[in-house]
């Protein structure tokens, strides 16, 4: 049986959605050369100096050993799930497929602090509830550290009402290391 989220998307992708969505987004920003600036420096709330564990954010990234890795996202779309020495945990919703997303977001619903969806809800989440609740394997790209001293913006945090919509937006910025 198809979960919630599951269904929307296929329901959108069947309607066309997601493709008009994603076109949509493109042409907005297709006249600024880094859309993602443009999200993070002109959101009027929800920007954030910390993390809480559970909640889901976008922020600018530049990693450590960027020149040695074979990709990374600058824009990681995450939800935080344990603290680190000089950084954090998070899963990054964008190493994977849109329906991969969705699935991933379903299973990690499951682990709400409460019923409904409203600011106060966040993710009782930690790295054995989250292999518990999910093919690990499947998802072992999305889980990511970060350090403090590479995030290159405040944190934007997305309303839990906004979290399936902000996984099917084209938000990663992908580098690939040329070989």
């Amino acid at each position: 049986m198809a979960t919630t989220y599951e269904q929307m998307l296929k329901q959108a992708i069947s309607k066309g959605q997601v493709v008009d969505a994603s076109k949509w987004f493109e042409s907005t920003f297709k006249n600024i050369n880094h859309p993602t600036d443009s999200i993070i420096d002109n959101a009027k709330s929800g920007l954030r100096t910390t993390l809480q564990i559970g909640k889901m954010y976008l922020f600018h990234y530049d990693p450590k050993h960027k020149k040695t890795l074979p990709l990374y996202d600058r824009f990681p779309l995450i939800f935080p799930f344990d603290h680190a020495e000089s950084g954090f945990y998070g899963i990054n919703f964008h190493y994977i497929p849109y329906i991969q997303r969705a699935r991933l977001l379903d299973s990690l619903m499951g682990l709400v602090n409460k019923n409904g969806l409203d600011d106060n809800t966040r993710l009782n989440l930690n790295y054995q509830l989250l292999k518990s609740v999910s093919k690990a394997k499947i998802y072992e790209p999305c889980i990511k550290r970060y350090l403090n001293s590479h995030v290159r913006s405040r944190f934007l945090q997305i309303s839990p009402s906004e979290w399936s919509k902000a996984l099917m937006l084209p938000l990663d910025d992908f580098v690939y290391r040329k070989k």
